[in-house]
C-alpha cells in the first residue's frame, strides 16, 4: 500500500508538466513540489522520510534546469520516472523505514466518521484502488514519453511543408495523435480488465475509420499504425501487471 500511494503522488504530481513537449515552468515545478509534499505529511517524521524529501525535491530542481539544456525532453522524463520509481520502491520497503503516521491517519478516519458515508465506500479495497489509479496514470501520462521517445529516435515524428517549402514537425497531427493515444490505452486497460476484449476490435475499428482519407500516405499511415501498436502493447502490458498484483 505505501509503494503505491507514494508512486501515485509522485506521477500524478507529474501531470503538472502538461501534455506537450515544453520545458517546465517556476509556476508548475511549484505545483508539482507542494503536490508531492503536502500527501508525504501522512508519514511518520523519520530520517527516512526527510531523506527521501530532500532527494526528490532535489530532482525535481534538476529537472528544472536540466531540461532547459537536454533537446529530447521526452528521453530525460522517462529516465527520471525510473528514478523516482526506484527511490520510491526503496524508501517504502521495510528497510526503507518509510511508515504512516498511525495518529494522523487514526484522526482522519475519526473526522470521516462523522459523515454518512454509504458502506459500500467504506469497504472499498483502497489497496486496489491505489494499484489502479497508479496504472491509469501510467497509461496516460508517461507511456506518452516512451512512445513519443520511440518516435524521435526513430525519425517517425509526423512532418508537414511550411510556406518557404521546409520541412517541420505537424505540430497539431502531434498533439491529436497525443490525446487520441491516451484514449485509446486507457479505453483498452478498462477493457482487458473487464475481460471484454471484443470491444478492443471496435475501438481500432474506429480509430482507423476516422482516418481512412489520410491512410493514403504511406509515411502517415505507419506513424499511426506504429503508434497504435505501442499504445495497445503498452496497455496490455500494464494490464497483466495490474491483474498479477491483485491477485497475489
Amino acid at each position: 500500500m505505501r509503494f503505491f500511494f507514494v508512486l501515485n503522488i509522485i506521477i500524478i504530481s507529474r501531470l503538472f508538466y502538461g501534455f506537450r513537449n515544453e520545458i517546465l515552468s517556476p509556476k508548475r515545478l511549484g505545483y508539482i513540489l507542494i503536490f508531492q509534499i503536502l500527501p508525504l505529511s501522512l508519514f511518520k517524521f523519520t530520517p527516512s522520510l526527510l531523506i527521501f524529501l530532500f532527494l526528490i525535491i532535489s530532482l525535481d530542481t534538476a529537472t528544472y534546469f536540466l531540461e532547459r539544456k537536454i533537446k529530447n525532453i521526452n528521453g530525460f522524463r522517462l529516465v527520471t520516472f525510473v528514478i523516482y520509481f526506484l527511490l520510491t520502491g526503496l524508501f517504502t520497503s521495510r528497510p526503507g523505514g518509510m511508515e504512516f503516521n498511525g495518529h494522523i491517519t487514526g484522526s482522519l478516519s475519526g473526522l470521516a466518521d462523522l459523515f454518512y458515508i454509504p458502506e459500500g465506500i467504506r469497504n472499498i479495497n483502497w489497496y486496489a484502488v491505489n494499484v489502479i489509479t497508479a496504472a491509469v496514470v501510467l497509461l496516460l501520462n508517461e507511456s506518452n514519453y516512451l512512445i513519443r521517445f520511440f518516435f524521435e529516435a526513430f525519425s517517425l515524428v509526423p512532418t508537414q511543408k511550411s510556406p518557404d517549402d521546409t520541412v517541420e514537425l505537424d505540430i497539431q497531427e502531434y498533439n491529436a495523435g497525443r490525446i487520441i493515444g491516451m484514449l485509446e490505452r486507457i479505453l483498452i486497460f478498462l477493457f482487458l480488465l473487464e475481460n471484454q476484449y471484443a470491444a478492443i476490435g471496435f475501438i481500432l475499428a474506429a480509430k482507423g475509420f476516422t482516418r481512412l482519407k489520410e491512410l493514403d500516405d504511406r509515411s502517415f499511415a505507419e506513424y499511426v499504425l506504429i503508434g497504435t501498436f505501442l499504445s495497445a502493447l503498452a496497455a496490455i502490458i500494464v494490464t497483466l501487471l495490474v491483474k498479477s498484483i491483485l491477485a497475489s
